[in-house]
């Protein structure tokens, strides 16, 4: 309970510090951006995403984050089917899409960021080297092999 009412000064002091002007202007801005579902589905295959949300959160509850996995599932999918062909036109694998991932956090509400900054950061620096990894795995499964000009 003290957690919560911290966060509640926090939220206050925000709204407070930027007047009530902007922060309803910021709210409308909120309200009325477009639902963004269809991008995240024909989103580049090598854009890698990260989708957290609280349990907690009554912004973008835990039914968006599974809206979200659903659709970046579709994605991989998509991926899996579309082979990639040399200049020649002969197979050569299946395009890889970059690596996502979709957790939803207990005990945290819509400002993770804030509410749980440890917790944040350790899934953003995990995330960004699994990121890592799958770029320097890609980068060596692209290279010539010994002997072949580049």
């Amino acid at each position: 309970e003290g957690a919560r009412l911290a966060m509640k000064d926090f939220i206050g002091g925000m709204a407070h510090e930027v007047g009530a002007a902007a922060l309803e202007r910021q709210i409308q801005a909120c309200i009325s951006r477009p639902d963004q579902r269809e991008t995240l589905k024909q989103l580049p295959l090598d854009i890698p995403v990260l989708a957290l949300t609280g349990k907690e959160d009554k912004v973008t509850p835990p039914q968006c984050l599974k809206e979200m996995r659903e659709l970046l599932l579709f994605r991989e999918q998509r991926a899996k089917s579309v082979r990639r062909e040399s200049p020649s036109g002969d197979p050569i694998g299946i395009e890889a899409p970059a690596p996502w991932s979709a957790r939803l956090c207990e005990d945290v509400g819509h400002l993770m960021p804030s509410e749980k900054p440890d917790l944040f950061h350790r899934m953003l620096s995990e995330w960004a080297s699994e990121v890592r990894q799958s770029q320097q795995a890609h980068e060596v499964a692209d290279a010539p092999e010994l002997g072949e000009s580049a």
